[in-house]
């Protein structure tokens, strides 16, 4: 038996504009530090049209990352950190969780191993830590597979601005 009520979701309509104030809390920059090794992301808001061309707009987060050994840098996508998000030159994508919205639910390119994986991150109470996780999509892979990253699967990133 279930109880309470359910709502149905209506689907955007053209000129439907879906606005995301909760994802404001993610903005700015976060930074790692473990002995030599450092991430930073830096995650800005974009209100972006609809990807299938039904003539609506919503807000995403997309985001930059720096990963570097000592003063190595790794991989980073921080050159094109003053693109917008037609350009494609962004690392993170994904938004706040609709379910919890001190969830960042999202994507993150792993530029070295030219490759994708599901990234999580979960803000503090007082907004000044993001506790991150990084894993594989799920699914069918044909041939050699990679399942590792170049970046740390499991780290908790510090608000730096």
């Amino acid at each position: 038996m279930c109880s309470g009520l359910v709502h149905a979701q209506t689907p955007p309509q053209p000129g439907d504009n879906i606005l995301d104030p909760e994802s404001d809390k993610f903005i700015g920059e976060w930074r790692w530090v473990n002995g030599q090794d450092t991430v930073e992301i830096t995650l800005k808001k974009e209100n972006i049209a609809d990807p299938f061309g039904v003539g609506y707009r919503f807000d995403v987060l997309i985001g930059f990352h720096r990963y570097k050994k000592g003063n190595t840098v790794i991989e980073s996508s921080y050159a094109h950190i003053a693109t917008d998000f037609d350009d494609k030159k962004w690392t993170l994508l994904g938004g706040s969780d609709n379910d919890d919205a001190m969830v960042f639910s999202g994507r993150l390119k792993d530029i070295s191993k030219n490759k994708s994986g599901n990234l999580r991150m979960v803000l503090n109470a007082d907004r000044t830590q993001l506790t991150w996780e990084l894993s594989n999509s799920e699914g069918v892979r044909i041939g050699d597979y990679d399942l590792g990253f170049t970046l740390p699967k499991q780290l908790t990133l510090h608000k730096a601005d």
